[in-house]
C-alpha cells in the first residue's frame, strides 16, 4: 500500500507519487479527524490506484538499472494482484465482502417478509430500514415509504437496529421477530 510512494523520488512521475501521497494523508487525517475508520468499500479508488500504481513503480524503478528488468517486474507485480484477484474472487469467498453470508440473509428476510399480511395499512417501515422495504415492494406487496413522516400506525413496524420507534408508537407495539438483523414489531 505505501509502495506508490517511491515514485515521489522517481524524476518523471514524482506528481503520481505526489497524488497518492496526498490521498493518503487525506486518509489518514480523516480518520483521525473523524475517529472512525472509514468503511473498505469507500476506499475502492485508493485501491484501484495502488493497483496501477504498484506496478508502474516496481517497472520505473527497476527499468533504471535495466530496462528488461522493468518491463519484467512490472509483470510480476501485475501477476501477483492477478492471483490475488482470482484466489479471494468474491464469488468463491461471498463472506469476503460484507463480512456476512448475504445470500443466506436474503433469503431469511424473503421468507420472513412473505409471511406478513399484505396491504398498505398492514406494515410500515422505519427510515433505515429501506432494504426490507425494497424486498417487501418487490415482491409485489404495498406499504407506506420508509420517509413517509408521520409514520402510519400500521399492523406490523419494522426498523433497522440503529433506529428508534417513533415515540407515537412506541407504547402501542411489542417486539415478536427479527427480519434479518431488522426488529419486527407488532400492534
Amino acid at each position: 500500500m505505501l509502495l506508490p510512494l517511491a515514485l515521489l523520488a522517481h524524476r518523471r512521475y514524482w506528481q503520481l507519487g505526489l497524488l497518492y501521497g496526498a490521498w493518503l494523508l487525506a486518509l489518514v487525517g480523516g480518520t483521525l479527524g473523524l475517529r472512525h475508520v472509514i468503511f473498505h468499500r469507500n476506499l475502492l479508488a485508493l485501491f484501484s490506484l495502488a493497483v496501477v500504481l504498484a506496478p508502474l513503480t516496481v517497472g520505473a524503478w527497476l527499468s533504471r538499472w535495466r530496462p528488461w528488468a522493468g518491463l519484467a517486474g512490472t509483470l510480476v507485480v501485475l501477476g501477483g494482484v492477478g492471483l490475488g484477484f482470482v484466489r479471494h474472487n468474491p464469488v468463491r469467498e461471498p463472506l469476503a465482502l460484507y463480512y456476512y453470508d448475504l445470500p443466506a440473509g436474503f433469503e431469511a428476510a424473503q421468507q420472513r417478509l412473505a409471511r406478513l399480511p399484505g396491504g398498505a395499512a398492514s406494515v410500515a417501515f422505519s427510515e433505515e430500514s429501506f432494504y426490507p422495504y425494497f424486498l417487501y415492494r418487490r415482491a409485489g406487496q404495498l406499504a407506506p415509504h420508509p420517509a413517509r413522516r408521520p409514520a402510519p400506525a400500521a399492523s406490523y413496524f419494522l426498523r433497522a437496529p440503529n433506529d428508534a420507534l417513533p415515540p407515537a408508537l412506541a407504547g402501542r407495539y411489542q417486539p415478536v421477530d427479527t427480519v434479518g438483523t431488522y426488529r419486527l414489531w407488532r400492534r
